[in-house]
């Protein structure tokens, strides 16, 4: 569904009136339809950082999720290929629906959109794309279409998070002595009460903390000693 639904919204995206200026903005980096000097932005460490952060999550790297899913492959499975596979697949996807984002950007920046500048994680999710999907015909299906995708875009991210932890618990001592279901059981309730705090009026603030602070200095930081720890013991 998630899939139908991007492809529906990038071939809405070639429809909407200036929708070239968010083209611009995604294949050339302009801001405000103007270009931009590339060798500062290249020079840039905090654009490398949150782009390295982004592929992570993407990719799931670093988050012990692939690890838990390689652990179910034949030993003589072809690592090699089946990574360059799911690297390819999730870029040329994510570059596709690129399209769909970055028209609906040009689009409220052509409008003089109030929300035009919310073009990244939970600004663009539930204030740019509800205000571009407002004036498509039919809005309430497509908002009801893109509630139901954003629902299953999170229990799918909630089956990757989940299984790579139940993996670790139950390599341990203690939740050996458990079965899956019930390891399951237990972390999705935790994971449920401490997700609470996110509901209050300062949780979007809360979240918007963690997630910077988590995903882009954290994850850095898990890749770089990852990155030693195998060099030392493969090498």
């Amino acid at each position: 569904m998630p899939v139908v639904f991007v492809f529906i919204m990038v071939m809405n995206g070639f429809t909407l009136k200036n929708c070239d200026i968010g083209f611009r903005m995604y294949l050339k980096g302009y801001v405000n339809d103007e270009p931009i000097d590339v060798q500062a932005k290249l020079a840039s460490g905090p654009m490398w950082t949150e782009a390295c952060a982004q592929i992570f999550f993407t990719l799931s790297i670093c988050w012990g999720v692939m690890v838990s899913y390689a652990s179910y492959l034949p030993k003589d499975a072809p690592v090699i290929k089946n990574a360059f596979a799911v690297s390819l697949i999730n870029c040329s996807f994510s570059f596709f629906a690129g399209f769909a984002v970055f028209a609906v950007v040009g689009h409220l920046n052509g409008m003089g959109s109030p929300v035009a500048d919310k073009t990244s994680s939970i600004g663009l999710a539930f204030i740019a794309y509800p205000a571009a999907i407002e004036m498509m015909p039919g809005a309430n299906f497509w908002a009801l279409l893109f509630s139901i995708t954003l629902f299953m875009l999170g229990i799918d991210s909630a089956f990757a998070m989940v299984e790579g932890t139940v993996i670790i618990v139950q390599d341990s001592a203690l939740g050996n002595k458990l079965s899956k279901f019930v390891t399951a059981t237990i972390l999705c309730v935790i994971g449920a009460l401490a997700c609470i705090v996110f509901c209050f009026n300062w949780g979007f603030f809360l979240f918007d903390s963690i997630d910077h602070y988590l995903n882009v200095y954290l994850i850095m930081l898990m890749a770089i000693l990852q990155s030693v720890g195998a060099s030392w013991i493969h090498c």
